[in-house]
Protein backbone atom coordinates (compact mmCIF):
# COMPACT_ATOMS: atom_id res chain seq x y z
CA UNK A 1 0.00 0.00 0.00
CA UNK A 2 1.51 3.28 -1.10
CA UNK A 3 2.15 5.26 1.69
CA UNK A 4 0.57 8.19 1.11
CA UNK A 5 -2.64 6.25 0.68
CA UNK A 6 -1.67 4.67 4.22
CA UNK A 7 -1.40 8.51 5.58
CA UNK A 8 -5.01 9.52 4.07
CA UNK A 9 -6.50 6.28 5.03
CA UNK A 10 -4.72 7.15 9.06
CA UNK A 11 -5.96 10.59 9.07
CA UNK A 12 -9.68 9.94 7.70
CA UNK A 13 -9.88 7.15 10.83
CA UNK A 14 -8.81 9.86 13.16
CA UNK A 15 -10.71 12.16 12.27
CA UNK A 16 -13.90 9.83 12.27
CA UNK A 17 -13.04 8.90 15.80
CA UNK A 18 -12.99 12.35 16.51
CA UNK A 19 -15.99 13.15 14.88
CA UNK A 20 -17.88 10.37 17.40
CA UNK A 21 -16.43 12.08 20.55
CA UNK A 22 -15.20 15.28 21.83
CA UNK A 23 -14.83 15.77 25.67
CA UNK A 24 -15.90 12.62 26.48
CA UNK A 25 -19.17 13.16 24.99
CA UNK A 26 -20.67 11.09 21.84
CA UNK A 27 -21.22 13.08 19.18
CA UNK A 28 -24.31 12.07 16.64
CA UNK A 29 -24.32 11.65 12.73
CA UNK A 30 -26.60 15.04 12.38
CA UNK A 31 -26.25 17.95 13.86
CA UNK A 32 -27.83 20.06 16.06
CA UNK A 33 -29.30 23.31 14.93
CA UNK A 34 -29.08 27.51 15.87
CA UNK A 35 -31.77 29.46 15.01
CA UNK A 36 -30.18 33.32 15.11
CA UNK A 37 -32.40 36.31 15.43
CA UNK A 38 -31.16 37.12 11.97
CA UNK A 39 -32.69 34.21 10.07
CA UNK A 40 -29.44 32.43 9.99
CA UNK A 41 -29.30 28.80 11.02
CA UNK A 42 -26.15 27.24 11.98
CA UNK A 43 -25.37 23.38 11.53
CA UNK A 44 -22.94 22.24 14.49
CA UNK A 45 -22.65 20.16 17.48
CA UNK A 46 -24.09 22.74 20.42
CA UNK A 47 -21.12 21.52 23.28
CA UNK A 48 -21.92 24.25 26.24
CA UNK A 49 -25.09 26.22 27.58
CA UNK A 50 -24.43 29.21 29.92
CA UNK A 51 -26.11 32.09 30.66
CA UNK A 52 -24.76 34.39 27.94
CA UNK A 53 -23.62 32.29 25.47
CA UNK A 54 -23.98 28.79 23.49
CA UNK A 55 -20.45 26.81 22.71
CA UNK A 56 -20.38 24.93 19.73
CA UNK A 57 -17.93 22.90 17.35
CA UNK A 58 -18.02 22.77 13.60
CA UNK A 59 -16.22 19.37 13.60
CA UNK A 60 -14.80 17.49 16.49
CA UNK A 61 -11.05 18.52 15.86
CA UNK A 62 -11.92 21.97 15.48
CA UNK A 63 -12.13 24.91 18.61
CA UNK A 64 -15.03 25.56 20.57
CA UNK A 65 -16.94 28.79 18.98
CA UNK A 66 -19.29 31.15 21.07
CA UNK A 67 -22.32 33.11 20.12
CA UNK A 68 -24.41 35.13 22.10
CA UNK A 69 -27.71 34.35 23.96
CA UNK A 70 -28.73 37.99 22.58
CA UNK A 71 -28.03 36.76 19.19
CA UNK A 72 -30.05 33.29 19.51
CA UNK A 73 -33.83 32.96 18.79
CA UNK A 74 -33.70 29.55 19.97
CA UNK A 75 -31.88 25.95 19.33
CA UNK A 76 -32.25 22.20 19.11
CA UNK A 77 -30.25 19.41 19.98
CA UNK A 78 -30.49 16.89 17.39
CA UNK A 79 -31.51 13.94 19.33
CA UNK A 80 -34.86 15.76 20.48
CA UNK A 81 -36.41 14.96 17.70
CA UNK A 82 -36.95 11.20 18.44
CA UNK A 83 -36.64 9.13 22.23
CA UNK A 84 -37.30 9.68 25.53
CA UNK A 85 -37.32 13.87 24.72
CA UNK A 86 -39.86 13.89 22.64
CA UNK A 87 -42.04 10.99 24.22
CA UNK A 88 -41.53 13.15 27.13
CA UNK A 89 -42.65 16.59 25.63
CA UNK A 90 -45.67 14.81 24.45
CA UNK A 91 -46.72 12.55 27.37
CA UNK A 92 -46.42 16.19 29.00
CA UNK A 93 -48.24 18.07 26.60
CA UNK A 94 -51.65 15.42 27.02
CA UNK A 95 -51.17 16.16 31.02
CA UNK A 96 -49.79 12.25 31.47
CA UNK A 97 -47.17 14.30 33.63
CA UNK A 98 -45.50 10.96 35.60
CA UNK A 99 -45.25 9.05 32.26
CA UNK A 100 -43.52 12.42 31.08
CA UNK A 101 -41.49 12.14 34.12
CA UNK A 102 -40.39 8.39 33.54
CA UNK A 103 -39.58 9.63 30.21
CA UNK A 104 -36.91 12.62 31.24
CA UNK A 105 -36.07 10.34 33.74
CA UNK A 106 -34.34 8.19 31.56
CA UNK A 107 -33.50 10.58 29.47
CA UNK A 108 -31.31 11.37 32.20
CA UNK A 109 -30.38 8.24 32.63
CA UNK A 110 -28.44 7.78 28.64
CA UNK A 111 -25.72 10.65 29.65
CA UNK A 112 -23.21 8.60 30.70
CA UNK A 113 -23.15 7.20 27.02
CA UNK A 114 -24.18 10.40 25.40
CA UNK A 115 -24.33 13.90 25.93
CA UNK A 116 -24.47 16.05 28.81
CA UNK A 117 -27.66 17.94 27.81
CA UNK A 118 -29.71 14.81 28.11
CA UNK A 119 -28.47 14.69 31.94
CA UNK A 120 -29.34 17.90 32.33
CA UNK A 121 -32.33 18.48 30.19
CA UNK A 122 -33.72 15.08 31.92
CA UNK A 123 -33.64 15.52 34.89
CA UNK A 124 -34.85 19.28 35.08
CA UNK A 125 -37.93 18.67 33.46
CA UNK A 126 -38.51 15.29 35.16
CA UNK A 127 -38.82 17.59 38.43
CA UNK A 128 -40.79 19.75 36.26
CA UNK A 129 -43.32 17.47 35.07
CA UNK A 130 -43.29 15.82 38.87
CA UNK A 131 -43.85 19.04 40.78
CA UNK A 132 -46.95 19.71 38.39
CA UNK A 133 -48.42 16.08 39.27
CA UNK A 134 -48.02 17.09 42.99
CA UNK A 135 -44.95 15.04 43.83
CA UNK A 136 -43.38 18.10 45.66
CA UNK A 137 -40.89 16.02 47.61
CA UNK A 138 -40.49 13.87 45.01
CA UNK A 139 -39.59 16.77 42.47
CA UNK A 140 -37.28 18.42 44.91
CA UNK A 141 -35.32 15.61 44.75
CA UNK A 142 -35.29 15.47 41.11
CA UNK A 143 -33.49 19.05 41.22
CA UNK A 144 -31.29 18.17 44.25
CA UNK A 145 -29.82 15.33 42.47
CA UNK A 146 -29.70 17.56 39.65
CA UNK A 147 -27.84 20.23 41.21
CA UNK A 148 -25.28 18.26 42.84
CA UNK A 149 -23.53 17.49 39.11
CA UNK A 150 -20.18 20.29 39.91
CA UNK A 151 -20.29 20.98 35.57
CA UNK A 152 -23.95 21.77 36.10
CA UNK A 153 -23.12 25.37 38.19
CA UNK A 154 -21.88 27.16 35.04
CA UNK A 155 -25.43 25.89 32.93
CA UNK A 156 -28.07 28.16 31.38
CA UNK A 157 -30.71 26.39 33.71
CA UNK A 158 -28.45 26.39 37.04
CA UNK A 159 -30.17 29.31 38.73
CA UNK A 160 -33.79 27.75 38.00
CA UNK A 161 -32.75 24.53 38.86
CA UNK A 162 -31.66 25.63 42.40
CA UNK A 163 -35.24 27.76 42.90
CA UNK A 164 -36.94 24.57 41.52
CA UNK A 165 -35.26 22.60 44.54
CA UNK A 166 -36.28 25.44 46.93
CA UNK A 167 -39.93 25.74 45.33
CA UNK A 168 -40.77 22.07 45.99
CA UNK A 169 -39.73 21.78 49.40
CA UNK A 170 -41.63 25.31 50.12
CA UNK A 171 -44.75 23.25 48.14
CA UNK A 172 -43.91 20.12 50.64
CA UNK A 173 -43.93 22.42 53.42
CA UNK A 174 -40.60 21.69 54.17
CA UNK A 175 -39.49 24.70 56.03
CA UNK A 176 -36.09 24.09 56.87
CA UNK A 177 -34.99 23.00 53.46
CA UNK A 178 -37.00 25.76 51.29
CA UNK A 179 -35.43 28.60 54.10
CA UNK A 180 -32.06 27.05 53.78
CA UNK A 181 -32.10 27.45 49.82
CA UNK A 182 -33.89 30.97 49.31
CA UNK A 183 -31.27 32.33 52.14
CA UNK A 184 -28.68 30.70 49.79
CA UNK A 185 -29.68 32.14 46.32
CA UNK A 186 -30.62 35.58 48.67
CA UNK A 187 -26.87 35.70 49.72
CA UNK A 188 -25.35 34.61 46.08
CA UNK A 189 -27.27 37.09 44.61
CA UNK A 190 -25.91 40.15 46.65
CA UNK A 191 -22.78 38.80 46.39
CA UNK A 192 -22.42 38.31 42.87
CA UNK A 193 -24.15 40.31 42.47
CA UNK A 194 -27.08 38.50 40.67
CA UNK A 195 -30.66 40.30 41.25
CA UNK A 196 -32.51 37.44 39.43
CA UNK A 197 -30.87 34.79 42.28
CA UNK A 198 -32.54 37.71 44.89
CA UNK A 199 -35.70 37.16 43.75
CA UNK A 200 -35.64 33.57 43.30
CA UNK A 201 -34.92 33.51 47.14
CA UNK A 202 -37.63 35.65 48.05
CA UNK A 203 -40.20 33.81 46.15
CA UNK A 204 -39.35 30.69 48.07
CA UNK A 205 -40.03 32.38 51.11
CA UNK A 206 -43.16 33.85 49.55
CA UNK A 207 -44.18 30.29 48.45
CA UNK A 208 -43.41 28.62 51.73
CA UNK A 209 -45.65 31.26 53.61
CA UNK A 210 -48.88 30.92 52.01
CA UNK A 211 -48.45 27.01 51.97
CA UNK A 212 -48.40 28.00 55.44
CA UNK A 213 -51.45 29.47 55.35
CA UNK A 214 -50.64 33.21 55.98
CA UNK A 215 -51.14 34.73 52.84
CA UNK A 216 -50.47 38.42 54.22
CA UNK A 217 -46.94 37.72 55.26
CA UNK A 218 -46.28 35.49 51.30
CA UNK A 219 -47.53 38.98 50.11
CA UNK A 220 -45.50 40.97 51.92
CA UNK A 221 -42.18 39.43 49.66
CA UNK A 222 -44.04 40.73 46.61
CA UNK A 223 -42.02 43.85 45.78
CA UNK A 224 -38.85 41.48 46.55
CA UNK A 225 -39.78 39.64 43.48
CA UNK A 226 -38.92 41.82 40.56
CA UNK A 227 -39.27 39.65 37.37
CA UNK A 228 -41.50 40.28 33.92
CA UNK A 229 -42.80 38.22 31.32
CA UNK A 230 -40.52 39.23 28.70
CA UNK A 231 -37.15 38.46 30.64
CA UNK A 232 -38.10 35.31 32.69
CA UNK A 233 -41.43 34.15 31.16
CA UNK A 234 -41.77 30.69 32.80
CA UNK A 235 -40.50 31.66 36.69
CA UNK A 236 -42.47 34.55 35.50
CA UNK A 237 -45.27 32.29 35.24
CA UNK A 238 -45.01 29.74 38.15
CA UNK A 239 -45.05 32.27 40.73
CA UNK A 240 -48.22 34.15 39.35
CA UNK A 241 -50.13 30.87 38.78
CA UNK A 242 -49.18 29.97 42.44
CA UNK A 243 -50.76 33.38 43.49
CA UNK A 244 -53.80 32.99 41.48
CA UNK A 245 -54.45 30.12 43.04
CA UNK A 246 -54.29 31.09 46.33
CA UNK A 247 -56.01 34.26 45.53
CA UNK A 248 -58.86 32.03 44.67
CA UNK A 249 -58.85 29.62 47.09
CA UNK A 250 -59.00 32.52 49.30
CA UNK A 251 -62.25 34.23 48.15
CA UNK A 252 -60.38 36.27 46.19
CA UNK A 253 -62.05 35.82 43.18
CA UNK A 254 -61.76 38.83 41.07
CA UNK A 255 -57.97 39.41 41.48
CA UNK A 256 -57.32 35.94 41.04
CA UNK A 257 -59.51 36.05 38.09
CA UNK A 258 -57.86 39.44 36.93
CA UNK A 259 -54.15 37.32 37.14
CA UNK A 260 -55.32 34.63 35.34
CA UNK A 261 -56.25 36.51 32.29
CA UNK A 262 -52.99 38.12 32.76
CA UNK A 263 -51.48 34.69 31.92
CA UNK A 264 -53.70 33.58 29.42
CA UNK A 265 -52.74 36.65 27.03
CA UNK A 266 -49.44 36.04 27.07
CA UNK A 267 -47.90 33.95 23.64
CA UNK A 268 -45.42 31.63 25.47
CA UNK A 269 -48.57 30.35 27.08
CA UNK A 270 -50.89 30.00 24.43
CA UNK A 271 -48.46 27.80 22.89
CA UNK A 272 -47.58 25.52 25.90
CA UNK A 273 -50.82 23.08 26.35
CA UNK A 274 -49.22 22.31 29.86
CA UNK A 275 -49.31 25.80 30.92
CA UNK A 276 -52.71 26.74 29.21
CA UNK A 277 -54.25 23.68 30.90
CA UNK A 278 -53.45 25.03 34.08
CA UNK A 279 -54.58 28.86 33.81
CA UNK A 280 -57.89 27.45 31.72
CA UNK A 281 -58.84 25.50 35.20
CA UNK A 282 -57.95 28.28 37.04
CA UNK A 283 -59.85 30.50 35.45
CA UNK A 284 -63.18 28.47 35.28
CA UNK A 285 -63.29 27.73 38.83
CA UNK A 286 -63.42 31.72 39.13
CA UNK A 287 -66.24 32.00 36.78
CA UNK A 288 -67.91 29.45 38.61
CA UNK A 289 -68.73 32.44 40.91
CA UNK A 290 -69.12 35.29 38.55
CA UNK A 291 -70.02 33.98 35.24
CA UNK A 292 -71.51 30.68 35.19
CA UNK A 293 -71.67 30.51 30.89
CA UNK A 294 -68.13 31.56 30.72
CA UNK A 295 -67.05 28.78 33.48
CA UNK A 296 -68.84 26.28 31.49
CA UNK A 297 -67.11 27.66 27.99
CA UNK A 298 -63.49 27.58 29.91
CA UNK A 299 -64.36 23.90 31.58
CA UNK A 300 -65.26 22.16 28.72
CA UNK A 301 -62.38 23.24 26.60
CA UNK A 302 -60.23 21.40 28.78
CA UNK A 303 -62.56 18.60 28.37
CA UNK A 304 -62.77 18.70 24.56
CA UNK A 305 -59.22 19.04 24.11
CA UNK A 306 -56.13 15.78 24.18
CA UNK A 307 -54.72 18.43 26.90
CA UNK A 308 -55.29 18.33 30.56
CA UNK A 309 -54.08 15.89 33.47
CA UNK A 310 -56.65 13.02 34.78
CA UNK A 311 -56.90 15.66 37.45
CA UNK A 312 -58.09 18.44 35.51
CA UNK A 313 -60.26 16.48 33.26
CA UNK A 314 -61.81 15.43 36.33
CA UNK A 315 -62.82 18.61 37.95
CA UNK A 316 -63.19 20.55 34.86
CA UNK A 317 -66.26 17.88 33.90
CA UNK A 318 -67.38 17.38 37.42
CA UNK A 319 -68.14 21.04 37.53
CA UNK A 320 -69.26 21.77 34.39
CA UNK A 321 -71.60 18.67 34.97
CA UNK A 322 -72.69 20.94 38.06
CA UNK A 323 -73.47 24.42 35.86
CA UNK A 324 -75.67 21.69 33.47
CA UNK A 325 -77.18 20.38 36.78
CA UNK A 326 -78.28 23.22 38.12
CA UNK A 327 -79.58 24.55 34.20
CA UNK A 328 -81.30 21.23 34.17
CA UNK A 329 -83.20 21.41 37.78
CA UNK A 330 -84.58 25.50 36.63
CA UNK A 331 -85.87 24.06 33.80
CA UNK A 332 -87.63 21.06 35.04
CA UNK A 333 -89.73 23.90 37.15
CA UNK A 334 -92.26 24.96 34.97
CA UNK A 335 -95.67 23.86 35.25
CA UNK A 336 -95.82 22.77 30.95
CA UNK A 337 -92.67 22.50 28.97
CA UNK A 338 -93.07 23.43 25.48
CA UNK A 339 -92.20 19.89 23.65
CA UNK A 340 -89.17 21.44 22.20
CA UNK A 341 -88.13 22.44 25.07
CA UNK A 342 -88.47 18.98 26.78
CA UNK A 343 -86.39 17.40 23.69
CA UNK A 344 -83.16 19.57 24.96
CA UNK A 345 -83.94 19.05 28.63
CA UNK A 346 -83.54 14.97 27.76
CA UNK A 347 -80.02 15.88 25.65
CA UNK A 348 -78.92 18.08 28.72
CA UNK A 349 -79.72 15.24 31.19
CA UNK A 350 -77.60 12.85 29.06
CA UNK A 351 -74.79 15.30 28.88
CA UNK A 352 -74.77 15.96 32.37
CA UNK A 353 -74.56 11.75 33.22
CA UNK A 354 -72.14 11.35 30.53
CA UNK A 355 -69.61 14.44 32.37
CA UNK A 356 -69.80 13.00 35.88
CA UNK A 357 -69.46 9.50 34.56
CA UNK A 358 -66.43 10.28 32.89
CA UNK A 359 -65.13 12.48 36.07
CA UNK A 360 -66.44 9.72 38.55
CA UNK A 361 -64.75 6.80 36.36
CA UNK A 362 -61.64 8.63 35.93
CA UNK A 363 -58.46 7.75 37.33
CA UNK A 364 -57.52 11.41 39.25
CA UNK A 365 -57.34 11.47 43.06
CA UNK A 366 -59.02 14.92 43.69
CA UNK A 367 -62.26 14.89 45.97
CA UNK A 368 -64.39 16.05 42.21
CA UNK A 369 -64.33 12.22 41.72
CA UNK A 370 -66.32 11.49 44.60
CA UNK A 371 -68.43 14.13 44.68
CA UNK A 372 -69.30 13.41 40.97
CA UNK A 373 -70.19 10.07 42.03
CA UNK A 374 -72.43 11.70 44.70
CA UNK A 375 -74.29 14.04 41.81
CA UNK A 376 -74.67 10.92 39.46
CA UNK A 377 -76.21 8.70 42.41
CA UNK A 378 -78.33 12.44 43.65
CA UNK A 379 -79.54 11.94 39.72
CA UNK A 380 -81.31 8.53 40.27
CA UNK A 381 -81.38 5.84 37.48
CA UNK A 382 -80.63 7.12 33.56
CA UNK A 383 -84.19 6.88 32.53
CA UNK A 384 -82.97 6.43 28.68
CA UNK A 385 -80.81 2.73 29.85
CA UNK A 386 -82.12 0.00 28.47
CA UNK A 387 -84.30 -1.92 30.90
CA UNK A 388 -82.50 -5.37 32.23
CA UNK A 389 -82.81 -9.00 30.83
CA UNK A 390 -85.66 -11.01 32.58
CA UNK A 391 -84.40 -12.15 36.06
CA UNK A 392 -81.49 -9.25 36.54
CA UNK A 393 -83.11 -7.09 38.02
CA UNK A 394 -80.86 -5.75 40.95
CA UNK A 395 -77.79 -7.77 40.02
CA UNK A 396 -74.44 -6.47 40.13
CA UNK A 397 -73.99 -4.71 36.76
CA UNK A 398 -77.75 -3.70 36.15
CA UNK A 399 -77.24 -1.61 33.30
CA UNK A 400 -79.58 1.21 34.91
CA UNK A 401 -76.28 2.02 36.94
CA UNK A 402 -74.68 4.90 35.35
CA UNK A 403 -70.95 3.43 34.04
CA UNK A 404 -68.95 4.07 30.91
CA UNK A 405 -66.95 0.75 30.55
CA UNK A 406 -63.72 3.51 29.96
CA UNK A 407 -62.27 4.71 33.25
CA UNK A 408 -60.88 7.98 32.94
CA UNK A 409 -60.95 8.29 29.09
CA UNK A 410 -64.62 9.21 28.62
CA UNK A 411 -65.91 11.38 25.68
CA UNK A 412 -68.01 13.27 28.11
CA UNK A 413 -71.11 14.20 25.72
CA UNK A 414 -72.63 18.39 25.53
CA UNK A 415 -76.28 19.42 24.91
CA UNK A 416 -77.02 19.99 21.23
CA UNK A 417 -76.91 23.68 22.01
CA UNK A 418 -73.94 25.12 20.14
CA UNK A 419 -71.39 23.78 23.46
CA UNK A 420 -68.57 22.23 22.03
CA UNK A 421 -67.96 18.37 22.11
CA UNK A 422 -65.82 16.99 24.68
CA UNK A 423 -63.31 14.31 24.77
CA UNK A 424 -60.80 12.63 26.52
CA UNK A 425 -56.59 12.02 25.18
CA UNK A 426 -56.16 8.48 23.69
CA UNK A 427 -53.95 6.39 26.09
CA UNK A 428 -51.97 4.85 23.33
CA UNK A 429 -48.28 4.74 23.37
CA UNK A 430 -46.77 7.96 22.69
CA UNK A 431 -45.51 8.99 19.41
CA UNK A 432 -41.80 10.47 18.78
CA UNK A 433 -41.96 13.16 16.63
CA UNK A 434 -39.73 16.22 16.90
CA UNK A 435 -40.56 18.93 19.08
CA UNK A 436 -41.80 22.19 18.64
CA UNK A 437 -38.61 24.44 17.34
CA UNK A 438 -36.94 25.56 20.66
CA UNK A 439 -38.04 22.57 22.60
CA UNK A 440 -40.55 22.58 25.55
CA UNK A 441 -41.42 26.33 26.97
CA UNK A 442 -42.78 25.13 30.27
CA UNK A 443 -39.53 22.47 30.76
CA UNK A 444 -36.86 25.51 30.19
CA UNK A 445 -36.57 25.25 26.83
CA UNK A 446 -33.78 26.71 24.62
CA UNK A 447 -35.83 30.29 23.51
CA UNK A 448 -34.24 33.69 23.98
CA UNK A 449 -36.41 37.01 23.81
Amino acid sequence: MPALFRLALAAFVLTSALTALHAGQALPTERDEILLKTGQKRQCWIIEETPDALGFIMAASTPKQTVSMRDVKSWAYSEMKAGYYAAGVEERDRGRLEDAADRFGQLAGTASTGRKWMFYYGRFNEGLCLGMAGKYAAAAQAFAELNKEGDYKNHRLWLDGRFQEGYNYAMAKDAEKAIKIADALIDFGRKKPLPTAEYRGSAIKAVLFAMQGDLGKAEAEFPKVKTNAQDEPDFWFQFNLFFADKQREGGRVKEAENKYRNLLIRDFVERDPAKKTQVALGLGLCLMQTDKPSALVELLKIDALPYGSPDQKCEARFHAGRILLEELAEGRKAETIDPRRRDYLKSLERSIRLLLVAASDSTATVPSREQAKGLLDGMGPDPEAPPPPPGTEGAPGDPATPATGNPGGTKAGTPKTGAPKTGAPKTGAPKTGAPKAGGAPSAGAPKTN
